[in-house]
């Protein structure tokens, strides 16, 4: 996972994407994204404040990011 507050630029061309990873975890991982499952193992770079969760065998954790607009789209 990202470490908590990492900022991202969106792509000018269409979305971006970042793959979906986490470390320490065995088994696996059950991902959400704002509060909603997310069953794929990349996500795409839409602007705004994001909360991503990873759960493995009871064990929960977040980090939240920030995707930027591209330069001339805000």
């Amino acid at each position: 996972m990202p470490a908590d507050y990492t900022e991202w630029l969106a792509t000018e061309r269409g979305v971006g994407t970042v793959a979906l990873r986490a470390s320490g975890a065995s088994g696996e991982v059950a991902w959400s994204v704002d509060g909603h499952v997310h069953r794929d193992s990349r996500l795409a770079l839409i602007p705004g404040a994001h909360v991503i969760a990873a759960e493995s065998r009871g064990e929960r954790r977040e980090v939240r990011i920030t995707v930027d607009a591209p330069p001339g789209t805000r």
